[in-house]
């Protein structure tokens, strides 16, 4: 679920939106983010006369901040029972001159997030519409990497890596965010894996599930290339996720190239929201046939009661213009008889 903040189209501080679940019933996580990363949903410069500040109000070390250009990464909030996340603008230095949009989601799942809740990486989320691009800048992992979430216990999400610039082959690495514990599963039997394979080489696959395939691997992204990422179900309980790391190879830093997540929902989920397929094509049938016959039954009887009609009224004009010629002879005086 996505709901959009409209945060700040004024330049006035003090304005207050509070973000809380209407009918509570556990822990929820949230995600902000600037909407579907588009340049138009925050300030173009580091001074922009607004900022927006978020706390939760129940936890004062919860505090966090969206300034012009900073802060628009996704990021992570729970909400708890009672609790409430607020939004309050602050005037800053700066002409105000575009403001914030900004998506607010729920998460699908209640399972804590594997990811760390401040990270230098821009994240995406699979089983989620969602985007990240590696950070311009080159030099240190954190600017030359993307990392994929994965916190939905559902089957067939797709989540594609490929380089948004291309310019040259590139080599990338896959690994658990920063060997963390809490970034992969801890049993054997998880409840879900992930495929990863080379849409444009079918000798490149390999799989990530639970405790197994989380050290460091090599993948090479070529032209055209993309490396896709794919949930599926198996035995075992989902209890903890994935927070998995994308770094493009540090020795490809001087060749300007960024690498780029697209997240999308389950091919199930998108199916059962939606019985009519937008893009099928509906076959030619009798009926169509049928619908074309009655058609030029319909104008073939239009121009024939026109054709009708018109000579209808032609005849009746011929004969009104014979009589007045007949009253107009009968009314000339006679002037032999006046004589």
């Amino acid at each position: 679920m996505t709901v959009w903040y409209n945060g700040a189209m004024g330049d006035r501080g003090g304005c207050t939106c509070d973000i809380l679940i209407e009918n509570y019933i556990t822990e929820t996580g949230i995600f902000i983010e600037k909407y579907k990363n588009m340049s138009a949903a925050a300030p173009e410069n580091n001074v922009c006369g607004l900022a927006i500040v978020i706390q939760m109000l129940n936890d004062e070390s919860v505090s966090n901040q969206i300034q012009c250009t900073n802060g628009v990464d996704r990021r992570q909030f729970s909400i708890v029972k009672n609790a409430a996340l607020r939004f309050t603008s602050r005037i800053i230095q700066g002409n105000f001159t575009r403001g914030y949009c900004i998506s607010i989601i729920r998460g699908l799942t209640d399972i804590p997030s594997p990811c760390p809740v401040s990270m230098n990486s821009p994240g995406a989320d699979m089983c989620m519409p969602s985007i990240a691009i590696e950070k311009n800048g080159n030099g240190y992992e954190y600017l030359d990497s993307v990392v994929l979430r994965a916190m939905v216990g559902r089957g067939g999400c797709i989540c594609d890596i490929f380089i948004d610039n291309y310019i040259a082959k590139t080599n990338i690495f896959i690994e658990k965010y920063e060997n963390m514990s809490a970034a992969a599963p801890e049993y054997n039997l998880c409840g879900l894996a992930i495929d990863i394979e080379m849409l444009n080489d079918e000798s490149v696959s390999n799989t990530i599930e639970c405790t197994n395939g989380l050290d460091r691997r090599l993948f090479s992204i070529v032209k055209n290339g993309i490396l896709r990422f794919t949930s599926r179900v198996i035995p075992g309980n989902f209890t903890r996720g994935y927070c998995i790391h994308i770094i493009r190879d540090t020795t490809t830093n001087s060749i300007p190239q960024r690498l780029k997540i697209v997240c999308n929902e389950s091919d199930v989920l998108q199916h059962e929201s939606s019985s009519i397929n937008p893009t099928e094509t509906k076959p030619v049938t009798h009926d169509d046939n049928t619908l074309f016959i009655a058609i030029g039954i319909v104008v073939a009887v239009l121009v024939m009661t026109t054709i009708v009609i018109i000579y209808i009224i032609s005849t009746r004009r011929r004969r009104s213009n014979k009589r007045l010629e007949e009253l107009q002879r009968n009314n000339v005086p006679d002037t032999n008889a006046k004589k």
